[in-house]
């Protein structure tokens, strides 16, 4: 079973999920910039602070179906 974050920790989990699928984030809060780092160059905004389950879902999924996301 996975460990949930807790709230006041989803804006550090979903960074942490970008950045180790290869993604580039940058930017100051509230809004962080997120750049893929394969050729196709996607890009993302992130908000950090106060977030609900709901979104850090959401922003996750989105992440896994990205179509490099399961490249090497």
């Amino acid at each position: 079973m996975a460990i949930k974050p807790l709230p006041e920790n989803y804006h550090r989990h979903i960074v942490g999920e970008f950045r180790e699928a290869g993604w580039t984030v940058s930017g100051v809060r509230p809004i962080l910039k997120a750049v893929c780092g394969c050729a196709d160059r996607h890009v993302t905004y992130i908000r950090s602070g106060n977030l609900t389950l709901e979104y850090a879902n959401y922003k996750l999924h989105w992440l896994f179906n990205e179509s490099c996301y399961s490249r090497e």
